[in-house]
């Protein structure tokens, strides 16, 4: 578990203890360095079951013509393509992601659609 050391406030990062301040960056860094492969990397590590669990999940959300989504944290845009076509041309899917390297994957993918 990543916990924050107060006293030098330092804190880890994978087997590494590193500043507070740099985390931020570094986690930013390592999805912008795997962004293009980032869903053929869940497919391996998963077995391709995190397929499964998305379309469940989309099973489970009840959208419906007309409805409004934000998909926060929705990385590269699997569920927003997803959702889409479940709302319609009256509804609204709303990609959020902090990662700009993510959204831009997300976002060449839903204009590809």
């Amino acid at each position: 578990m990543n916990e924050k050391n107060a006293a030098t406030d330092t804190t880890h990062f994978g087997y590494e203890t590193v500043p507070v301040a740099e985390k931020e960056q570094r986690v930013g860094q390592v999805f912008r360095s795997v962004a293009q492969r980032y869903d053929i990397m869940n497919d391996l590590m998963s077995l391709g079951t995190h397929r499964l669990m998305k379309r469940f999940t989309i099973e489970l959300s009840g959208l419906r013509k007309g409805h409004k989504v934000l998909d926060l944290a929705g990385g590269t845009g699997d569920f927003s393509l997803r959702f889409s076509p479940l709302v319609g041309p009256e509804g609204q899917v709303v990609l959020a992601d902090i990662n700009e390297a993510m959204l831009a994957v997300g976002r060449d993918r839903i204009i590809d659609k």
